[in-house]
């Protein structure tokens, strides 16, 4: 399968089939999570203010997100080996919770095939991703009891600043807001360099 196969196979799956895809797909025993330290935050003023639905395959998602050109240079700076860099934050409210799931980062790949489209030659599937995409989470504040944050059977319990690597192909996971108060995280997705396989 190539990226171009692995794209039109993912729009194939649509919003429910990509969640029924993944937990049929996930691997339990797999590493859900690796640390990467704690890193000084960008100051961002108030982001919370700028939080906006956001909705995938027209379902609603259970969060805010906010986009901001000072945290995508700050991802720059802070990686710069990383490129076709998307950053948000995801503002995830009381009582909200998005449901096991895999990322097969699909929408993200059709981002970046827009400016590199030659990428849609390369070898890709779920089980052999040949481009080295890094889904990185990192804490705004610290983890107060009620807020999850699951990994295959990895529970994250966070610092302020704690920062994250998921394994997005293969490590189902989710999130859930139990407490009373708001939980934002910054969510990275980006490629490391390394040739993809053709």
């Amino acid at each position: 399968m190539n990226l171009k196969e692995y794209l039109e196979w993912h729009r194939s799956l649509g919003g429910d089939g990509s969640y029924t895809a993944g937990q049929s797909m996930a691997d339990s025993k797999t590493w859900g999570f690796q640390g990467l330290g704690r890193f000084d935050l960008p100051e961002l003023g108030d982001y919370k203010s700028k939080g906006d639905e956001e909705v995938w395959r027209d379902e609603k998602m259970e969060y805010l997100a906010v986009y901001d050109d000072k945290l995508t240079n700050w991802v720059k700076s802070t990686w710069p080996f990383l490129k076709f860099i998307y950053a948000k934050i995801q503002i995830q409210r009381p009582g909200e919770k998005v449901r096991p799931h895999l990322d097969f980062c699909g929408t993200y790949l059709e981002f970046v095939v827009k400016q590199c489209p030659w990428l849609l030659k390369a070898r890709h599937s779920w089980q052999h991703p040949s481009i080295n995409i890094w889904r990185v989470c990192i804490a705004m504040e610290d983890h107060v009891d009620g807020q999850i944050f699951k990994f295959n059977n990895q529970d994250w319990i966070w610092k302020k600043g704690d920062c994250v690597r998921i394994n997005t192909w293969r490590a189902l996971h989710y999130t859930e807001n139990k407490s009373d108060v708001d939980r934002s995280m910054i969510k990275i997705t980006a490629i490391a360099p390394g040739k993809p396989h053709f």
